[in-house]
């Protein structure tokens, strides 16, 4: 009897442990869930579809005398090949999205209006405010770019500059994660660096004046918010352009400037990668640093 109730008291008393035991552990699982784990941000979905709406970036032009001058310059797209295939940085593809080697469009805009202003600061050195727009459905903001040009070399005739800048930009990235998904609409404005190399002549006899701009720009197109995924998701793209033409001037401090922008983009596998812009600008000088 004795040895009995000993046993039981064993047993009663390893029973009480091992509660006091399972429900520390049931409390430590439940403050992990709770505080640390389902409080923090889901993990992206995968891309399934994806279309950007906006203008492929198309540097400022500074042709001429290094001379303060205000411009405006319309342009049309007249051709561009930009649908084809991408991956997100930070999430996974689903490949049912995507359909003839293709998951991606981007609608390009038919106008772009650039208006802006080169500031000469020296004899070398010039400031450049630039403001786009672009019309697809209605009028929409491009993106503004502020920059410096730096003559590099000044023959009396000949002209090589070397641009560098911002170009504060926003986005219109439009995101599926299913067929049957409703598309993330990611909007925001973004900022990427700019690189232009500009040769022209400037010969006062000369009916038209040559010119050829070269240049370089990263293009954000998606962002996500750090809080608003478990890690971020984003895509950029690099876009080099080409443009050559010819300028004429007309009573000494007007230009008159025609050209055509090549735009090659890297960054979009299955497709040609190009957007063909002619381009006329009209620029307005107000004064001389020879």
């Amino acid at each position: 009897m004795f040895l009995s109730s000993v046993k039981f008291t064993i047993e009663t008393q390893g029973e009480k442990e091992t509660k006091i035991i399972t429900y520390i552990i049931m409390g430590l699982i439940f403050f992990n869930s709770v505080l640390l784990g389902s409080g923090g941000p889901p993990p992206p979905p995968p891309l399934f579809r994806a279309k950007n709406v906006g203008a492929v970036y198309k540097p400022p032009l500074v042709v001429g005398k290094n001379q303060s001058a205000i411009y405006a310059q319309i342009s049309y797209v007249a051709a561009s090949e930009l649908n084809g295939r991408i991956d997100l940085k930070g999430t996974s593809t689903n490949l049912n999205g995507v359909i003839d080697e293709k998951n991606f469009e981007w609608q390009t805009p038919t106008m772009l209006l650039n208006v802006g202003l080169s500031s000469a600061l020296s004899k070398n050195t010039a400031l450049i405010l630039n403001l786009g727009l672009n019309k697809t459905d209605n009028l929409k903001l491009s993106g503004f770019e502020m920059g410096f040009n730096f003559l590099v070399t000044k023959e009396e005739n000949h002209n090589l500059r070397l641009g560098l800048g911002i170009n504060i930009h926003p986005r219109n990235f439009l995101w599926y994660s299913s067929a049957n998904s409703i598309a993330k609409d990611d909007n925001g404005l973004d900022y990427d660096p700019f690189l232009i190399i500009t040769y022209n002549s400037s010969y006062d006899g000369w009916l038209f004046n040559p010119f050829v701009q070269f240049s370089y720009s990263r293009q954000t197109l998606l962002d996500t918010d750090e809080k608003e995924f478990s890690q971020e998701v984003y895509k950029n793209i690099n876009v080099f352009t080409i443009t050559p033409g010819l300028s004429y001037n007309w009573d000494g401090n007007k230009l008159i400037t025609f050209g055509l922008t090549y735009s090659y983009v890297a960054g979009i596998e299955n497709t040609k990668s190009y957007a063909l812009t002619p381009l006329l600008q009209f620029s307005y000088s107000f004064s001389d640093r020879e």
